[in-house]
């Protein structure tokens, strides 16, 4: 099945409705950022103190925000830079460094590094210069984990880190908390250390790889793990990497990108896609791509971006429900230097909207972002004057349709998509196109009204004959006024050409819910072993639903949870046949 993901670039609102949040005390960034929706928030990053030596600061608030209060720090810290909530909303976790001693005027080493990198345009030695991570003196400082137990007004040290290890860079959690990863920089190549049981202790997760360098890891809720950077040789020059590891496999897959030089950045939505943000090679303009993968990781595709002059720093997706939201933080290039860009989006629908810019002249870096109540957006970063946090009030979706997806499954296409908010909506009427130029109506899906609740929609097409095929939705008020979806493309053949395991439905669900998947026909056209088993979210073996040798053809499996041990929550389906393996999650409500 043929997925196409399109990147637009519109330019839709301006600096104006941004509100610098003043900091109670000095800092040269703010690289971490959360917030709980009872307004209590926590800001992390480093600055340099009366010595000029780097040192950590940490922020928190009660009320969203409105004022900031310096926290209790250990007096050795030097930068905390990701912060993880929990489960327990008053306890947080963060990545970062500590000073073994103490060293005089690092204010010049750090600036004068900065600005050979900000000359030479080396965007990954920028990345790990933002981070307080100076490469003139690594012998004086180590990596450290921190925790706190109050909303980020105190930390203190935590777990027990590895000597060798000299700076804890970005962070992810399972969202249950069964494991914490971060990327980890050593002498020789960077290496993800893991711990599974909440920061006590940790061990090497990914092998070493020389010259290997990690900026961003993530973890969605099947427990898939994604990992990007780069690596770099004395003989050839640095290639963007990302890394895999599969739930339930202990191995990693490692891909090196041809054309791009690293990657800075990676996150994932609910469901297990993947998007990364990198760069190709250095050049005085420079050019970012974007990189998805819609099958944890199986395999990487480019997105139709244009990031000429962009550099992006941070991608982050939010598990607000049923919403896929993602966002990039990213620099544009102009004549006057490089201004920030917010774009966002949904990446099932595949549009990134540059959705708020920022004047010219201004010398503003945003590296942190995080969402409240799908409406308000914090960014964190730094400018001339030091660390900043901003917030805008007016973040909305770009639209209401979060996803629109076609699967083939047997003699017919079935093309689902979801809203997360209706208003007047009277419904959806599907058309087809074979040259994505003349659509003609196939049907009609009556919509939902008004309503604050998401929704589900599918409707089932019939092919006269195999081919592409181009869908677009046409979703029209009660008034008359309608207006186009994106076009999603699909690829319709009598036999199906791959593997194909599909999104349950319905889901969330209560207790039932129904499993697609198909199977190929092989060359020698014999039946293969399938099996299919849900597992919890800690990957215990709930129910084995398939499990006998099925000939190539398109199947469907009912999943109930009338077993009343089972709670509400996240569950993990996966299908394996062959050497094929793919993990859908999904939501049992009680």
């Amino acid at each position: 099945m043929k997925q196409l993901l399109l990147f637009l670039v519109l330019v839709q609102v301006s600096f104006a409705q941004w509100v610098n949040q003043q900091l109670p005390a000095q800092s040269e960034v703010i690289l971490g950022l959360s917030l709980f929706y009872n307004g209590d928030a926590a800001a992390s990053g480093w600055g340099f103190g009366p010595s000029g030596s780097v040192s950590a600061r940490a922020f928190y608030s009660t009320n969203f925000g409105t004022i900031w209060n310096s926290a209790s720090l250990p007096d050795s810290a030097r930068s905390i830079i990701d912060l993880q909530k929990t489960l327990d909303e008053d306890i947080l976790f963060a990545s970062g460094a500590r000073n073994l001693t103490v060293k005089q005027n690092s204010f010049f080493d750090l600036q004068e590094e900065i600005k050979n990198a900000e000359s030479d345009r080396d965007f990954q030695k920028l990345h790990d210069l933002r981070l307080g991570k100076s490469s003139l003196s690594t012998e004086q400082f180590r990596g450290a984990f921190f925790k706190s137990t109050d909303y980020g007004a105190t930390w203190n040290y935590f777990g027990t880190i590895p000597d060798s290890i000299t700076y804890l860079k970005r962070m992810a959690a399972h969202f249950a908390f069964v494991s914490f990863y971060i990327c980890a920089s050593m002498p020789g190549g960077d290496r993800l250390i893991v711990s599974l049981d909440t920061g006590k202790t940790w061990q090497f997760s990914t092998p070493f790889i020389p010259g290997l360098t990690l900026n961003d890891v993530a973890v969605d809720a099947g427990r898939n793990v994604f990992a990007a950077g780069q690596i770099s040789s004395d003989t050839s020059g640095p290639i963007g990497v990302l890394l895999v590891k599969p739930f339930l496999n202990p191995d990693w897959r490692v891909s090196q990108i041809e054309g791009t030089t690293t990657f800075t950045t990676v996150d994932c939505n609910f469901d297990g896609l993947a998007v990364a943000g990198g760069l190709t090679s250095s050049t005085d303009v420079p050019n970012s791509v974007v990189y998805y993968s819609p099958g944890w990781g199986a395999q990487w595709k480019k997105a139709d971006f244009n990031g000429n002059g962009l550099v992006i720093n941070r991608i982050k997706c939010f598990f607000e429900p049923y919403t896929a939201m993602s966002i990039i933080l990213a620099d544009t290039l102009t004549s006057s230097g490089f201004i920030p860009l917010v774009m966002k989006n949904t990446p099932y629908f595949g549009n990134w909207v540059t959705s708020h810019y920022f004047l010219e002249g201004n010398t503003l870096r945003l590296y942190e972002a995080e969402l409240l109540h799908l409406q308000k957006i914090f960014v964190s970063g730094s400018s001339t004057e030091g660390g900043i946090i901003f917030y805008n009030n007016n973040f909305q979706l770009p639209v209401e349709l979060t996803s629109f997806t076609p699967s083939q499954s047997g003699s017919t296409l079935q093309l689902r998509w979801s809203t997360a908010t209706e208003t007047n909506n009277h419904g959806f009427e599907i058309e087809r196109s074979t040259d994505n130029q003349q659509f003609y109506s196939i049907g009609f899906a009556k919509g939902a009204g008004s309503t604050q609740e998401p929704q589900e929609y599918i409707y089932t097409d019939s092919p006269d004959e195999p081919g592409t095929y181009y869908y677009r939705l046409k979703q029209t008020d009660f008034n008359g006024t309608y207006k186009y979806s994106d076009v999603i493309t699909a690829a319709f053949s009598e036999n199906i050409q791959e593997y194909i395991l599909e999104q349950n439905y319905p889901n969330p669900f209560n207790p039932s819910t129904r499993i697609k998947f198909s199977i190929p026909q092989q060359n020698d056209n014999a039946p293969q072993l399938v099996t299919l088993t849900v597992y919890d979210i800690l990957g215990n073996e709930i129910a084995v639903l398939v499990n006998e040798e099925k000939a190539p053809g398109s199947y469907e499996v009912d999943f109930t949870a009338d077993n009343t041990s089972l709670s509400a929550g996240v569950y993990v389906y996966q299908l394996r046949a062959g050497a094929f393996s793919h993990t859908k999650t999904m939501i049992l409500l009680k």
